[in-house]
């Protein structure tokens, strides 16, 4: 298992790909955020209230937080494989 914790007026771009094991990452809530699912795996995927869906269905698809339109300093994460652990952002 891995909490890993994104600080805000941070610039990231993330890409996550996991196996067996849950991974936790807290964001920053008033921080632009762009997150894309592109493979659910077995294991399940929670995101935020904050993060609002703007395509997919199920745990695929792309999220964004309001800020995200603003600019600026970016969260960029892209999951690859969520394979059987579960993934929580939060």
């Amino acid at each position: 298992s891995v909490v890993m914790g994104i600080g805000e007026g941070t610039d990231v771009l993330l890409t996550l790909a996991t196996r067996s094991g849950s991974v936790t990452i807290d964001l920053p809530q008033g921080a632009p955020i762009r997150l894309e699912i592109l493979d659910d795996g077995s294991g399940s995927v929670r995101v935020p209230a904050y993060l609002t869906r703007r395509s997919g269905n199920g745990d695929t698809g792309v999220w964004q937080s309001s800020a995200f339109e603003r600019g600026g300093r970016v969260i960029n994460i892209t999951v690859v494989d969520v394979g059987s652990g579960s993934i929580t952002f939060r």
